[in-house]
């Protein structure tokens, strides 16, 4: 018999940790307080950049080291599912307007501090464009922007899509109840409590305090 796993919510995260159970063979139970299309999810609103490199202007070095990994790891998450979900990975362009170009400057400042942090990292990622390049990139930018910098590897993906395509595959998946529009009023490492009614499993991810 496979491992049973409870996951309590079934956002973007809910959705990929089912997804990775699913890998290693497991049973999976949701339980959501939304419907299984998911519009009530962060996720659905903003979800859809995967742009490490930009973002370590202020985030922690773990979380870049994390996001670093989802450029690998992306593509395979999209391959499991049964629906085609765009995905982009053609790099971030930064520009600024003219007014904030000191803001420019010491965004770039902070990204190549940062980066000299990680040795196992490309340091060259951030490239420097000139206002011919631009053109290349974005002929439409205005006149008024100089200068800018490019991130090659970094994309997007369609975050409404892939709800679309993760609803359509986790809930006719055979290894998968879902149990929506359910308020979890308790959870233990091995239980889940909905109301009086207890669901036992090998596992059950937790939460914070405060997170149900």
């Amino acid at each position: 018999m496979s491992m049973r796993i409870g996951i309590v919510g079934a956002g973007l995260a809910g959705r990929l940790l089912a997804l990775e159970c699913l890998q290693r063979g497991f049973s999976i139970t949701l339980f959501d307080q939304d419907t299984m299309a998911g519009k009530k999810s962060c996720g659905w609103t903003a979800a859809g950049m995967v742009a490490p490199y930009t973002e370590l202007e202020s985030c922690e070095p773990l979380v870049f080291k994390l996001g670093i990994e989802t450029l690998q790891i992306w593509p395979t998450i999209l391959q499991q599912l049964t629906q085609p979900v765009s995905a982009k990975f053609l790099g971030t362009l930064v520009v600024a307007h003219p007014q904030d170009v000191a803001e420019l400057a010491r965004f770039r400042m902070i990204i190549q501090h940062k980066l000299q942090r990680h040795s196992d990292i490309n340091s060259k990622v951030l490239t420097t464009l000139s206002r011919e390049k631009l053109e290349s990139f974005e002929p439409g930018l205005s006149p008024k922007i100089r200068e800018g910098y490019w991130m090659p590897e970094e994309g997007s993906i369609d975050n409404v899509e892939f709800f679309y395509a993760t609803t359509a595959f986790l809930q006719t998946h055979p290894q998968v109840t879902w149990l929506e529009k359910t308020k979890v009023t308790a959870l233990q490492p091995h239980c889940i409590q909905v109301n009086d009614q207890e669901y036992i499993f090998d596992l059950v991810p937790m939460r914070r305090a405060g997170e149900l």
